[in-house]
Order: C-alpha cells, then sequence, then structure tokens
C-alpha cells in the first residue's frame, strides 16, 4: 500500500474513531440540545469518513456502511478518553444551560465533565 492510500486510511479511521466518540457522547446526554449537538458532530464525521473513503483504493475495510457499522477500537485514544471520562452516570440536574452556544456548551462538558453528570459515581 502506498504512503498515501495508508495516510488515507489513517484518516479514514480517524472520522471513524471521532464519530463513535459522539455518539457514546450522545447517549450519555441529558440535556436534548446537548444531546442533539453530539449526535450532529457525529454525523459530521461520518461525512467525512465518506470523503476518505471514496479516496481510499483498498478493499481490505469492506462497504462505507460495514466499516463505519464495525464496533469501536477500544485502543482508539477517542474511545479511550470517553471511557475515562464517562464511567458510571452521575444525576446531575440542567448539565446545560438551554441557549448556550453549540461551542460552548461542548467546551463546558469537556472542561467540567463532573458536572454534567461524567465521572464515577457518587
Amino acid at each position: 500500500m502506498s504512503d498515501v492510500q495508508e495516510a488515507i486510511k489513517q484518516a479514514l479511521q480517524t472520522e471513524k474513531n471521532a464519530m463513535n466518540f459522539y455518539q457514546m457522547g450522545a447517549k450519555q446526554m441529558k440535556d436534548q440540545d446537548a444531546k442533539r449537538l453530539f449526535e450532529q458532530l457525529a454525523k459530521e464525521e461520518r461525512e467525512h469518513a465518506a470523503h476518505f473513503f471514496k479516496a481510499y483504493n483498498g478493499t481490505d475495510l469492506g462497504s462505507f456502511d460495514e466499516f463505519m457499522a464495525a464496533p469501536p477500537q477500544n485502543e482508539s485514544t477517542w474511545t479511550i478518553s470517553i471511557q475515562k471520562v464517562v464511567g458510571a452516570r452521575r444525576k446531575v440536574a440542567d448539565p446545560v444551560k438551554k441557549g448556550d452556544p453549540p461551542l460552548s456548551v461542548l467546551s463546558n462538558i469537556v472542561e467540567q465533565p463532573l458536572a454534567h453528570g461524567f465521572g464515577p459515581a457518587a
């Protein structure tokens, strides 16, 4: 496999890992706006992956849908990160405020995960 094709394959896997990260995050969101944000980010990562898949000449990944439906790579830094953050969910009322800008919500969740219901159970 050429260096270019290997780079495309790695980029494709990175986009899939990001999609899996956002899908897992969406499942953890209690606030519906935050959940929709994570679902939208997952959708965008899937679209990015589709562009790389079209440029990839290899036959080792199966179809695009098969590749994207495969379980997350547990050794992925994306997966490891969310597994560390999520742990067991804590009960927290109103994890984000209605009307918060999406990037602010995401930043706040990343910076203060325990305040948003992520992390070890109390």
